[in-house]
């Protein structure tokens, strides 16, 4: 249900100070693409590097190399020193270490104060256990706390965010309980850490059993506390407890609006999260840099939404654009642009928005640009089909020395095989694009290797999928089976680059030993099983699939649903086929489209009008893959008058323009009714001289007429589009021996 956020009031604000202790203590997660991450936990406490003022000679001279940032001078001063260190000295030397995260120091310094047996008090403890977390060395730190006869909150604190940051949250939690029986009373700090363990396993209940104890304590209205108690729950799923908490919280600043817009955004609320952002402005506070990163990535989820959606009206289309623009010149005016993050987010949502121009102009315009705002350009182009560009830019990444890391090769190979996909579907008779894709493929893994970069399994499966799409399939086996941990993602891959290569035997013995291992099956998985089952005309296993759907209930989802529909109709079982379509409750435009193709044999033509008129009375607007169909049973029938009124009716009711599947098969409608004179005319009125595919079908169709002249019409066209593809010359030379063989006789 829609809830209104409430009015605050202007007095409900803190300061900045207490704003940027906030980001300190709550690292806000990955909102916007990989290393987004850092964005909050890159701050750090400074910490005071003054000795309090000591004044003998050798305190002045330690200060003073702190402040200037020479650690491991000061350090050195600090060995040399021949009497014992002061506890303030030491911290003042830990805090250092502590700012610049140098653990070598560090152990250095803790060596040094064992060898001169230096009481480790609470406080000084404190600070070691701190320092060695920070510096990454959580068992180093482990083990000076354990050493320590009296423990404090804060050390344990510390070493509890230390194992979360790890995801070692079991540890942090065991932590947790022994700091009870120790009866050491857990702070404010103590909750977010806690808050933040169960967060990371997403444990509901245990968050939630938290919070009741922090209402005891009474210090859920601590800012801290209660951005911590909303991002659990954002993580969590529970989206109204989190907007309960946010709209009851006594104060509030730019990070709770912040965790508030990245929860929206985490669970696809992107209207919610644009929302949220107006109110913002309504109350008076300013945006910072990572609210502008935030409210990016909800414009680009509805973006997203519109392109999915296919929506032709032209404000909803428009609608992301036109605020990412607003924001842009907003960001501008506030000097946030030159922002790195910023601007990696502008790039980001402006190609999402389609505006590939736009976010080549911000990738430009950054100074500092990072691995980051590479990576995001990357996937800019290949989320607008240009993928010759994004592997340009990953040659232009090794002229400017940018080391490419794994998500970079993650990118870089789907570019190669969406290529591969294009060229192949430009030129479906040949293999010519497949080759020269496999040979950039076969560098950019060589770079890979080179690197010695660490392979996981989103590697692996991304270049054993680009490798199918290339036409190696023997390569995508070979990388399939080093793989050490395979997962269902990867299994799926595999399976379907089987399927693609017309391996579907090999496809079934896969998914076999993926029910041997207990491995749990997805939608993803059903579907390729069964486009398997069509392609051998496995019945036996289409059933035992369809009966493991139905027990997993996958058989609900749609998508799962029409492949089965549309596999029983592929084996002419047409009882089991309408048996799965009666069973959807609301069957959506592909379930439709699938009945439809089931019962477009000639056996079956009225039926598949009935389904068609039945589909638009139900209220499902006819797409493109829906008058395919209706098309190919006019074809099937010979009804020429019926077919040129579905194409009519699909522009002028539906707004749809006939695309090249549309007229091939009005095409072979008319030629398989003789009508040699109303293709001429089709192919005066219709723009399709830059499709090959259209001459070589229409080729075809002369051969099997006998048409010569309509035919030296379509071979010249299709030799002016593609003079080197040979499908072409092979069906012309058909035609011509037809013709000598009929004058012989």
């Amino acid at each position: 249900m829609h809830r209104t956020l409430p009015d605050y009031g202007v007095g409900n604000r803190i300061d900045s100070a207490d704003s940027e202790h906030e980001i300190l203590q709550y690292p806000l997660h990955n909102c916007y693409g990989q290393g987004e991450s850092s964005l909050y936990s890159g701050f750090c406490r400074s910490g005071s590097c003054s000795s309090n003022g000591y004044d003998d000679r050798k305190g002045t001279s330690l200060t003073t190399s702190v402040r200037t940032h020479q650690l491991g001078l000061a350090v050195n001063v600090l060995l040399q020193s021949h009497c014992l260190p002061s506890a303030e000295t030491c911290v003042s030397i830990l805090q250092a270490c502590n700012k610049f995260k140098s653990l070598v120091q560090a152990k250095r310094v803790h060596t040094y104060m064992a060898s001169q047996g230096v009481i480790l008090c609470s406080f000084l403890a404190d600070h070691l256990v701190m320092t060695f977390v920070r510096c990454g060395a959580i068992d180093d730190a482990h083990r000076i706390y354990a050493s320590v006869p009296h423990r404090t909150v804060f050390s344990c604190t510390a070493l509890m965010s230390g194992y979360v940051d790890i995801g070692q949250t079991d540890r942090a939690l065991k932590l947790y309980h022994n700091m009870q029986k120790d009866g050491i009373q857990p702070d404010s700090y103590t909750f977010v850490s806690l808050l933040k363990a169960f967060e990371c396993i997403h444990d509901l209940e245990g968050g939630m059993h938290v919070h009741s104890y922090a209402c005891e304590k009474g210090i859920t209205s601590i800012p801290h506390v209660c951005n911590s108690l909303m991002g659990m729950y954002g993580k969590c799923g529970a989206l109204a407890e989190a907007e309960q908490l946010f709209c009851h919280a006594c104060r509030w600043n730019i990070v709770s609006w912040s965790i508030m817009l990245l929860i929206y955004c985490e669970q696809g609320q992107a209207a919610k999260a644009l929302q949220c952002y107006r109110q913002m402005h309504e109350e008076g506070l300013k945006p910072d840099q990572f609210v502008y990163v935030f409210v990016l990535q909800a414009c680009g989820i509805i973006a997203d939404d519109a392109k999915l959606l296919s929506f032709r009206d032209h404000l909803i289309s428009t609608l992301p654009l036109e605020i990412v623009q607003a924001l842009h010149g907003d960001a501008c005016q506030k000097g946030y642009i030159s922002d790195v993050f910023v601007g990696t987010a502008f790039l980001t949502a402006y190609s999402r928005c389609g505006k590939l121009s736009e976010a080549e102009f911000i990738f430009n315009q950054l100074r500092d640009r990072n691995l980051v705002s590479w990576n995001a350009l990357l996937s800019a182009y290949i989320g607008n089909g240009c993928e010759e560009m994004a592997l340009r830019l990953y040659l232009l990444m090794q002229k400017e020395d940018v080391k490419p890391e794994q998500m970079t090769f993650v990118l870089a190979f789907q570019a190669c095989g969406n290529l591969a996909d294009k060229l192949l579907a430009s030129m479906p008779f040949g293999n010519s694009s497949q080759t020269a894709c496999l040979q950039i493929l076969q560098s950019l893994h060589s770079d890979f290797c080179v690197l010695e970069l660490f392979e996981d399994t989103v590697i692996a499966t991304a270049l054993l999928r680009s490798y199918s799409k290339c036409g190696a399939i023997a390569e995508a086996v070979e990388i399939f089976n080093t793989l050490l941990n395979r997962d269902l993602v990867s299994c799926n891959a595999m399976l379907t680059s089987y399927i693609e290569q017309g391996q579907a035997g090999k496809a079934i013995s896969l998914y076999f030993e993926m029910k041997e291992h207990c491995m749990a099956l997805d939608d993803a998985t059903m579907i390729t099983i069964l486009l398997a089952c069509s392609d051998v005309g496995n019945t036996e296993v289409c059933m035992l699939v369809h009966f493991g759907a139905v027990s997993t209930t996958i058989d609900d989802r749609l998508d799962v649903a029409a492949t089965l529909i549309h596999t029983y109709g592929n084996f002419s079982m047409a009882i089991d086929s309408q048996a799965c379509f009666e069973g959807i409750p609301k069957p959506d435009a592909p379930s439709w489209n699938a009945c439809i193709i089931d019962h477009s044999g000639e056996k079956y033509l009225p039926p598949a009008f009935i389904i068609f008129e039945n589909a638009k009375l139900a209220g499902i607007r006819a797409d493109e893959v829906g008058f395919t169909s209706i098309l190919a049973v006019c074809m099937h029938a010979g009804l020429v008058a019926e077919g040129l009124e579905y194409l009519n009716s699909m522009r002028a009711d539906f707004g749809i323009n006939p695309d090249c599947q549309h007229y091939s098969v009005l095409i072979d409608l008319f030629a398989r009714a003789g009508d040699f004179k109303t293709i001429e005319n089709v192919l005066e009125v219709v723009q399709v001289q830059g499709n090959k595919n259209i001459w070589v079908f229409l080729l075809g169709a002369c051969r099997t007429h006998g048409n010569t002249k309509l035919a030296k019409q379509a071979f010249e066209c299709a030799l002016s589009l593609q003079p080197n593809e040979a499908t072409a010359y092979v069906l012309m030379s058909n035609i011509h021996a037809t013709l000598e063989l009929q004058e012989s006789f």
